[in-house]
């Protein structure tokens, strides 16, 4: 046959077992894949639908909103969860219209009316103020999920992320490195942290911040550029051209490539 089936039963507890519509597919894979999700449907429906709306190339996203949607309805103890996730699928739109975001901030604002101490609903109702051009808003948010939650990095690195969009390099550095102490494997906040040094005129600390990024990511291009410009700064012009040549090898398509080009040539000397 060129379909195959297979016939599913669910035991709950001692009660006798409730059988589910047969699952057909065209192979053993496409059967196990559906019988899983037919069984997290029955039994844990909120773990599917993040399952559906995180799936890597995004084509089941909408699944996973509409199974979300069904849960907010409900008194289930994922309720929360669901109406958090509603929002996080408008804030994660890449349109970033202003009618979703502020949709979005509604669902947020609807889980924290509901539990006040859910630190991710302040994050992602900072993320949403952020993208609506409320720095300030932003930065209040993320405070206040910092309160909640103060060993989440993530939480640290998206305020160091938006005081440094204000000129608060200061503060941003103290964010930044609370997010690297935390997480000292994720290469943005390093990236983040020696933009905020630079911008400060710490040229050398700068300098190994990128230099820690361009370890923990060698493909991040950014890095390099980085590098090239702290290393430019501090007067190491070796260092700072085999960066930029660098910079140019992982993004051979750079917008920027003359300019860069321009200062490899300045910093090969006579």
């Amino acid at each position: 046959s060129s379909t195959m089936e297979l016939r599913m039963r669910l035991r709950q507890g001692v009660n006798k077992p409730v059988a589910l519509s047969p699952v057909r597919g065209t192979s053993h894979d496409a059967i196990l894949q559906s019988a899983a999700e037919r069984f997290m449907e029955a039994t844990a429906p909120m773990e599917l639908a993040l399952y559906l709306h995180n799936e890597p190339t995004g084509a089941r996203r909408a699944e996973g909103v509409a199974i979300a949607q069904q849960i907010a309805l409900t008194d289930n103890e994922n309720r929360l969860t669901a109406i958090n996730l509603l929002g996080v699928d408008l804030l994660e739109r890449p349109e970033k219209r202003p009618e979703d975001l502020k949709a979005a901030i509604a669902y947020f604002q609807q889980v924290i009316e509901a539990e006040p101490n859910a630190a991710i609903a302040y994050t992602n109702w900072g993320a949403a103020l952020s993208a609506l051009g409320d720095k300030a808003g932003a930065i209040e948010k993320y405070r206040q999920s910092i309160a909640l939650n103060s060993d989440e990095a993530m939480q640290h690195h998206n305020l160091g992320v938006v005081l440094a969009s204000q000129g608060q390099d200061a503060e941003a550095v103290t964010s930044f490195e609370t997010a690297v102490a935390l997480d000292p494997g994720y290469a943005n906040s390093y990236l983040g942290l020696g933009s905020a040094q630079l911008r400060l005129g710490n040229a050398a600390a700068a300098l190994a911040s990128f230099e820690k990024a361009a370890a923990l990511n060698p493909q991040l291009a950014d890095a390099q550029y980085n590098i090239g410009v702290a290393a430019r700064n501090a007067d190491k012009p070796l260092a700072a051209r085999q960066a930029f040549e660098a910079y140019l090898r992982l993004n051979p398509t750079a917008t920027d490539r003359e300019t860069v080009q321009g200062f490899i040539t300045e910093l090969s000397g006579p």
